[in-house]
């Protein structure tokens, strides 16, 4: 017999049933063959069973999305599913050993949906996990890039394919997994909405911030608009919940924000503000409110149109949103003066 120059693990059982009524026997029928399969074939291909000069050349574990995205009825698919995940990550980070893993996803032509479930539950399938179908030549360029991926320093073993990004509120609604915080970057809800300056809702995606802008009178105006728009933002990526009041000042980095999330909202700030924010202002502390204090410091003139009169407008003239914030603040002092006169 010749060497054995790899080993792809797709042992697969499925007995689908709610996590409250399943029977522990059927659990474990699902569990076994991908936890205990995983386990034995990496005691059998470890550095200590395997000859030295005759080492692997992969070691794969096909997946599934259930791993990642999850699915109602299927708890032990995907349990069994994580678990050979991280057998695969373990071989590789921890002890130098090829180890991948691929999400699989829905197959075309191919694959037990094909072969077992009839063409009505394909179709509503399909609606309800919004993933994207894969086909067989799609499965064989994953295959290659987890061989590469199993025996790279650098990198994450595992592949996830088939995750589609959702848009809009009726594909949101549909997909079971759109409420996941660990998916939300592939969730673009177009309809994220801001506070305008009178406390209404507006559409964010529709509505400019420039445009919401023009009705701010105020820096506490401009900035009242600008955080809830950056809200709005961060609730249509999961980052914040959709009533959150308690997080203005909360560093990003506590909610979760990752140098993928920053570099969107770093595009996101010189695309609706022409304002440059620095990814590491994003990372390294700053709340959403400092970085709107930041963002007002440093609006083009002429973006925000103070409506005070012609006070307002000698200073807005020199110093954009400078002149507005001089003019605000002066009205506080006033007004904080009026108070005490009339309590005295």
């Amino acid at each position: 017999m010749p060497p054995v120059a790899g080993v792809a693990l797709g042992a697969m059982v499925l007995i689908d049933a709610t996590f409250m009524t399943q029977r522990l026997e059927d659990f474990q029928s699902v569990l076994r063959p991908k936890a205990m399969g995983a386990l034995h074939l990496d005691r059998l291909f470890s550095s200590a069973a395997v000859p030295a000069h005759e080492p692997l050349d992969f070691f794969i574990g096909l997946s599934s999305l259930v791993g990642t995205t999850g699915n109602p009825g299927q708890a032990a698919y995907g349990a069994g599913n994580c678990f050979l995940k991280a057998v695969m990550r373990d071989r590789r980070k921890n002890r130098g050993l090829p180890g991948a893993s691929i999400d699989i996803g829905r197959m075309i032509g191919v694959g037990y949906i094909e072969r077992a479930l009839a063409p009505s539950v394909q179709e509503r399938l399909k609606f309800w996990s919004s993933t994207m179908a894969m086909s067989e030549s799609d499965l064989h360029q994953l295959f290659a890039e987890a061989i590469v991926a199993g025996r790279s320093d650098d990198g994450d073993p595992e592949l996830i394919a088939g995750v589609s990004v959702l848009r809009g509120r009726e594909q949101i609604e549909k997909a079971f997994w759109a409420r996941n915080s660990r998916l939300g970057m592939m969730v673009k809800d177009d309809i994220a909405s801001g506070e305008g300056v009178d406390g209404k809702m507006t559409t964010a995606a529709t509505v400019p911030v420039k445009r919401l802008l023009e009705a701010a009178r105020t820096a506490a105006d401009a900035e009242r608009i600008i955080l809830g728009a950056l809200k709005g933002r961060l609730q249509a990526a999961k980052f914040l919940p959709d009533a959150d009041t308690l997080h203005d000042k909360t560093p990003l980095a506590d909610l979760g924000i990752d140098s993928l999330m920053a570099v969107e909202i770093r595009s996101w700030f010189q695309k609706e503000l022409a304002v440059d924010v620095p990814i590491m202002r994003i990372l390294s502390g700053a709340s959403m409110a400092d970085l709107v204090a930041g963002v007002l410091e440093k609006l083009p003139q002429g973006i925000v149109k103070s409506k005070r009169g012609p006070r307002a407008t000698s200073k807005e003239s020199g110093n954009g949103i400078a002149g507005v914030k001089e003019v605000a603040e002066e009205d506080r002092t006033q007004e904080a003066g009026s108070k005490e006169e009339v309590a005295n």
